[in-house]
């Protein structure tokens, strides 16, 4: 009962809250009440373009519709009247478990605005191994206890993860780089790099130095992506990194 469920980001604009609340509001349902709600403003333009979404409004359209999926998973009959979004009396069911509602993490890549955003609006922060390293982290950590604070809100007690950390795990460093780069070069469309922390990539000992470089940052919560071979790289990942964390 002590498992989680999260959603990853879900691109918020993308989607129209109402739907997003009845998604949100079963999957409560079915964890038990353990569910972590994750959105975001997206990124990709042509997911905009294909929905005929305007891109350039992404971030309005996330703070409004934050707003909107809080009222419609907090109790029946919610309204909302936004520059976006606007019901009126609408109830979701089933009803989620948590109350007031399942708790919704915004992500950010750092930017001041972006985090400043999460202090306001969430209830955690996703940051991305993929876009920051460690000490980017760090410091982007800073900035948003800074805006917690600033608005009367405890930063040790409002969580965060650290997400899209593509992972390959392996007893021979060089070994588990030859499997992994090239599939995170073709995913992610950049040159690996090795040395930025973004990447859970080599033997158990590089592996483990890395995780607590991340956790030394300030990092509550990291989620790893094996590229391949998910069930063993998760099964070694318990057996040979958690250990002495």
């Amino acid at each position: 009962h002590d498992l989680k469920i999260a959603t990853g980001v879900v691109g918020l604009p993308l989607r129209h809250p109402v739907a997003m609340a009845q998604s949100f509001a079963t999957l409560d349902v079915l964890s038990g009440g353990n569910l972590i709600i994750g959105v975001g403003e997206g990124s990709t333009q042509s997911d905009f373009d294909a929905l005929g979404i305007p891109f350039q409004e992404r971030r309005k359209m996330l703070v409004d519709g934050v707003v909107a999926l809080r009222a419609l998973l907090s109790g029946p009959g919610a309204s909302h009247h936004g520059p976006f979004y606007s019901f009126d009396d609408i109830t979701v069911a089933p009803a989620s478990l948590q109350k007031p509602c399942p708790p919704i993490w915004l992500s950010g890549w750092g930017a001041p605005v972006g985090l400043r955003r999460v202090a306001r609006l969430g209830d955690g922060w996703i940051a991305s191994a993929w876009h920051s390293s460690p000490e980017e982290f760090q410091t982007a950590l800073g900035v948003l206890n800074s805006a917690l604070e600033s608005r009367g809100r405890d930063p040790d007690d409002f969580p965060n993860a650290v997400n899209t950390m593509f992972m390959y795990v392996d007893a021979d460093g060089d070994r588990a780089r030859q499997v992994a780069v090239p599939i995170i070069e073709r995913t992610t469309r950049t040159t690996f790099d090795g040395e930025g922390g973004h990447f859970l990539v080599g033997d158990y000992e590089e592996c483990k130095t890395l995780l607590r470089r991340w956790m030394d940052a300030g990092a509550k919560q990291i989620c790893v992506w094996p590229v391949t071979d998910a069930p063993r790289q998760i099964q070694m990942f318990g057996e040979y990194l958690l250990p002495g964390l």
